[in-house]
């Protein structure tokens, strides 16, 4: 299955939250979604990132929520 893969910028409060949407090609829109988040300290190629992947691939639409150190290093980034 096609999976489209785009980084989000999601607004909250006086933070911008970080994250990835997995949008399968194949599944009719609407569709099954998930949002999906982990331990904010996490590795984001180990937990949330594979599940998200593997339910993207069986047709749910996924949110992922990247770990807040990503969050830290984009912000320093734009600064």
């Amino acid at each position: 299955m096609n999976i489209s893969l785009t980084d989000v910028a999601i607004p909250a409060d006086e933070l911008t939250l970080a994250g990835h949407l997995r949008l399968p090609t194949e599944t009719p829109s609407p569709g099954p979604a998930i949002v999906l988040t982990g331990p904010l300290t996490g590795v984001k190629e180990q937990v949330v990132g594979h599940y998200a992947a593997r339910l993207a691939e069986r047709g749910f639409a996924t949110l992922e929520q990247l770990p807040q150190q990503v969050l830290i290093d984009r912000l320093c980034e734009e600064s």
